[in-house]
């Protein structure tokens, strides 16, 4: 489940019953890859400082170009440990978004195409 889906919903693109079942199952689809990106940033970034362990190693090292309305409105590279901060308040809000709402020109839809690919090309560089 991701947000492309949930639009792909809203678009009426997927048959009526596997829009039915993906409207059913993504609240907890969801919530599950939340807890699994938490656990993973608080093991990483909050638990394991890496960069106390390792003298070679710097989070800005990792920097990545975000933008968010009312913080950066423009571009700002980041530290990977700043944008996940970032990322995270935004699965937040969207988390708390109705289902109904998400649409191809929703802002926190644009946002997640525009960031989420870079966030995760940054963790894979980071392994």
């Amino acid at each position: 489940m991701n947000v492309e889906q949930v639009v792909a919903v809203n678009n009426k693109i997927y048959h009526s019953t596997t829009a039915t079942s993906i409207r059913k199952s993504g609240s907890t689809v969801f919530n599950d890859k939340v807890q699994r990106f938490l656990e993973k940033f608080n093991e990483f970034m909050i638990n394991y400082d890496v960069e106390e362990l390792s003298p070679h190693f710097r989070y800005e090292d990792f920097a990545i170009p975000v933008s968010r309305v009312g913080i950066y409105d423009t571009p700002q590279n980041l530290s990977i440990y700043e944008a996940s901060k970032i990322f995270l308040g935004v699965i937040y809000k969207v988390h708390k978004t109705d289902f109904s709402k998400f649409t191809s020109t929703a802002a926190d839809v644009i946002w997640f195409e525009e960031n989420t690919l870079k966030d995760v090309d940054i963790d894979e560089n980071m392994r």
